[in-house]
């Protein structure tokens, strides 16, 4: 059994680093480029390992060099591929990416093989738990769930980007992770009452919502580089901490911490596991 498994997007990256991120009809010089490995899903994959969990993803690519270079990436980072199928007809999920001077971040993205992502009825997960994203479809992530609970895994659903989840798939949830534009869309699809939901508010911290109850958990002032898959890094480090048998407010107070060293760190500087800890306080 795996402590996390993530079923979700893959996309190669080429990020565009410069100042600034131009406007609509406007043209700026950028300072460099390169590639990197993302997509929601592989990111938080990639976090969740990091932080000790052992970890499978499961999800799609195309049969060409983005689709390698994404299974690779994974391998690297300790997570288990053995769940990607691979598309002969559709080209691996892509995105072009631009960051600006002071780390804010904007992109589109072309989803690809992604958008194909297909899960048998009878499959079965095996994890402790389950991490989901709107990246993939709402059929795959139901999919995803139900293979999940036959294994009695947590299912949590990470809303981004935000659409209103099936009502078969809302019900196969046991957390929602929100962000404050994502949170204010979902007014009416879920109920903040009845529910465990965490709210994220990048620098002004979050909010862990366990079916009533409300939970403050304060920012770490950090100086940012880049906040780039900082929510990702949150919402696996948080399944990786649940998985685990933490709190729901524990595992929130380690992610939130994983996070702040994230976006304090220059791109590929790693931190440890008792940094994480020690920083959250635990």
């Amino acid at each position: 059994m795996f402590d996390v498994v993530v079923a979700g997007s893959l996309h190669l990256d080429i990020m565009i680093v410069g100042s600034p991120i131009p406007a609509k009809d406007e043209t700026v010089f950028g300072k460099s480029w390169g590639f990197k490995c993302g997509g929601k899903g592989g990111n938080q994959a990639k976090a969740a390992a990091h932080v000790g969990a052992s970890t499978q993803f499961v999800g799609r690519v195309g049969r060409d060099d983005f689709g390698v270079r994404l299974l690779n990436d994974l391998r690297s980072d300790g997570v288990d591929v053995l769940g990607v199928s691979e598309d002969a007809e559709h080209g691996s999920g892509m995105s072009a990416a631009l960051v600006d001077d002071a780390g804010n971040y904007g992109a589109s993205v072309v989803s690809g093989a992604n958008m194909f992502v297909s899960i048998a009825a009878d499959a079965t997960i095996d994890a402790r738990v389950l991490l989901l994203q709107n990246e993939i479809p709402d059929s795959a992530n139901l999919a995803a769930a139900r293979a999940a609970q036959r294994s009695g895994a947590m299912v949590v659903l990470n809303g981004a980007p935000w659409r209103v989840p099936s009502p078969p798939l809302a019900a196969a949830c046991d957390l929602f992770i929100l962000n404050r534009v994502e949170v204010a869309q979902a007014q009416g699809a879920i109920d903040m009452a009845r529910q465990r939901i965490i709210v994220t508010f990048g620098a002004d911290g979050l909010e862990v919502h366990d079916r009533g109850s409300v939970t403050l958990i304060a920012p770490h002032r950090v100086r940012q580089i880049s906040s780039h898959g900082a929510g990702d890094m949150f919402c696996g480090a948080l399944a990786a901490r649940l998985a685990k048998g933490d709190t729901l407010v524990s595992a929130a107070r380690f992610a939130n911490a994983a996070a702040a060293l994230h976006v304090s760190r220059a791109e590929g500087t790693s931190f440890s596991v008792s940094e994480v800890q020690a920083l959250a306080g635990d």
